[in-house]
């Protein structure tokens, strides 16, 4: 879209930033009065400027992790304080900035299979400081694709004490028993997450896949999986082909077929699409 659809006669825009940092551009109420609105991000590539994204968008945090692991901290620091202010927080002491880079890394590593570096950045946070349930979480998480259960078990016993950490912790514990091949078990801390009306999308699609996983009631893996997929708005590639493997694990093969073509286009499978005219 064109910056001049964004905005009305009565704003001015004005933009802050370099052509090697990028550029927020914010518009102004052209009586002066009145806060400043940021309506879009703007990066240079090659000889062009490209709107990067808009408010409300997940642009700043993409650009703070690729500068980060670019290893341009300055840039990647303006780009964190343009996303703090956007949520009306303040900026990062020295302290959380890099905190909050080690966590961009870590999860940049988890991202690429690589969760062995990923804990050995989040350990020393996690000594500094055991509260930090994001670091807490990340470090579980970690140390759950590691293969390292016992201390990803340690960690989740300390958030299961607390009510605001606990749902958390049951999240990570399905992946934790689903790792260790404990599908049974896996299946029952799903659906105890499930339980609760305020479920997620996610919560519904992992009560499907372990349900599959054990082997046992694909009716049941169906229907969490039609839900995971109403939740998700039928635009979730993930879940889209949880349900079509759910669905085939039935014998419903027509609809089986229907969402697996449909993930297929979503994720952008064109070999799969194609294949749609010849099957």
């Amino acid at each position: 879209p064109h910056l001049s659809d964004m905005i009305t006669t009565g704003l001015q825009l004005a933009g802050d930033g370099t052509d090697s940092t990028g550029y927020r551009v914010q518009a102004i109420p052209a009586s002066g009065s009145g806060p400043s609105i940021t309506v879009a991000y703007v990066v240079k590539q090659g000889d062009k400027y490209l709107v990067a994204g808009t408010a409300g968008s997940q642009t700043t945090s993409v650009e703070t992790a690729a500068l980060a692991q670019a290893g341009n901290l300055s840039a990647a620091r303006q780009w964190l304080d343009w996303q703090r202010e956007a949520g009306h927080l303040p900026k990062f002491t020295d302290t959380e900035f890099e905190t909050e880079i080690h966590l961009f890394e870590a999860e940049q590593d988890l991202q690429q299979d690589k969760a062995p570096n990923a804990v050995a950045l989040l350990q020393p946070l996690h000594q500094q400081n055991a509260a930090a349930l994001a670091v807490s979480m990340l470090l579980a998480e970690a140390l759950i694709e590691s293969n390292r259960f016992p201390e990803a078990s340690a960690i989740l016993g300390s958030m299961k004490k607390s009510d605001s950490t606990a749902r958390a912790a049951l999240r990570l514990q399905v992946h934790l028993l689903a790792q260790q091949h404990k599908y049974v078990d896996a299946t029952a801390a799903a659906k105890q997450l499930c339980d609760d009306p305020k479920a997620s999308a996610s919560d519904w699609n992992d009560f499907a896949w372990t349900t599959l996983l054990t082997g046992q009631n694909s009716a049941q893996a169906e229907t969490a999986a039609l839900k995971a997929d109403q939740l998700a708005n039928h635009q979730s590639p993930a879940i889209l082909q949880t349900l079509a493997i759910a669905q085939a694990a039935t014998l419903d093969l027509k609809d089986a077929r229907a969402n697996a073509y449909k993930f297929a286009y979503i994720s952008g499978d064109s070999d799969e699409t194609d294949r749609k005219s010849v099957v």
